[in-house]
């Protein structure tokens, strides 16, 4: 599943701060400076490339996170059935979207409620990883009709 790449960065930022062990970082441009990983899960490119180097394309499916929160029920059909398992199933969704802890509550449960999510990028930190990610994300987007302007203009 692919999303939008700086989103998808916040998210694993939020993650590292729910997650039992897991470091704690005082913003996102910290845990980006200290795990430069972190940036790395955003190469879409890179990662589909690796698994159809191994694989037949036709067993690769790349899902899309904007269609997966909007049409929930679609995609999770049409996985189904790239599975060949019964697409009759409907998930189950409250208030179009897939239940999750809310972060807060999360961290709060570890012990971490003092803690305060922090995800105002840096604006030159964030032109700098978007400069990294740009070839990337812009090869997928083309290998899949995507428009390069998919996940907007800042990021082609």
């Amino acid at each position: 599943m692919v999303r939008h790449p700086l989103e998808r960065i916040e998210a694993a930022y939020i993650e590292h701060l729910c997650t039992p062990g897991g470091v704690t970082f005082t913003s996102i441009n910290e845990a980006i400076l200290s795990q430069p990983t972190i940036v790395d899960s955003s190469r879409y490119w890179e990662v589909f490339d690796a698994y159809r180097r191994r694989f037949e394309e036709s067993q690769i499916m790349v899902l899309w996170f904007e269609e997966f929160v909007t049409e929930t029920a679609r995609v999770f059909q049409e996985v189904c059935r790239f599975l060949g398992i019964d697409d009759r199933v409907v998930p189950r969704v409250e208030d179009g979207r897939i239940y999750t802890h809310r972060a807060a509550a999360r961290m709060a449960g570890l012990g971490r409620g003092h803690l305060r999510l922090n995800t105002i990028w840096d604006p030159s930190l964030r032109q700098a990883v978007v400069e990294q990610l740009r070839e990337d994300n812009c090869r997928l987007l083309q290998c899949f009709g995507r428009p390069l302007n998919y996940w907007g203009k800042d990021l082609y």
